[in-house]
């Protein structure tokens, strides 16, 4: 078998040229002879997103997080994997906000209303009414009315009348800030 600096060069060109079942194959060849290391989990777990298969993914690409938590690209598509409907509710509240609050910290996404949203939501649901509202406060005006809006219509998922409580209180500061 090559070196794992040629095989990764393969899985790239493969990746390149959208040929993603073939680089997946490559990257769990690597994995089953224990000779991978984050950029193979990153691969195999792109390869798998590539090809729609999002909750297989998953685990690759906290894996390679766990192996490289300062590797920008995985960390990327975990947050993207935070904010996917079909696959957020597989990943915990506290991981999320991990996750979420080190992408917002990197270069502008135009994923970052989305990601405020879901990072707010995770605090709500786990209590934490202060983060919510410096949250909302950092935002500016045209993010702020989006992530508003997108909580507006969840809360109506909240069984506790603590986190509709803490939400409310959130808004409405907002909304006496913005009229001052």
């Amino acid at each position: 078998m090559a070196d794992l600096n040629s095989e990764l060069k393969r899985i790239k060109k493969l990746l390149k040229s959208g040929k993603f079942r073939e680089a997946s194959e490559v990257c769990q060849t690597l994995i089953d002879n224990e000779t991978a290391d984050d950029d193979v989990y990153l691969f195999y777990g792109a390869s798998l997103w590539k090809l729609d298969e999002p909750k297989e993914a998953l685990p690759h690409l906290i894996k390679s997080y766990q192996l490289n938590p300062e590797n920008t690209s995985s960390l990327r598509y975990l947050a993207i994997c935070c904010i996917q409907d079909e696959i957020k509710t597989l990943i915990t509240d506290e991981k999320k906000i991990e996750v979420l609050t080190r992408v917002l910290h990197l270069s502008a996404d135009d994923r970052e209303s989305d990601y405020r949203k879901e990072l707010a939501l995770c605090h709500l649901r786990l209590k934490n009414s202060n983060y919510v509202e410096d949250l909302l406060k950092d935002l500016s005006e045209d993010h702020k009315k989006a992530v508003l809006m997108e909580l507006l219509k969840e809360v109506e998922s909240f069984k506790n009348k603590e986190q509709f409580e803490i939400l409310h209180n959130a808004i409405h500061e907002n909304l006496l800030s913005e009229v001052k």
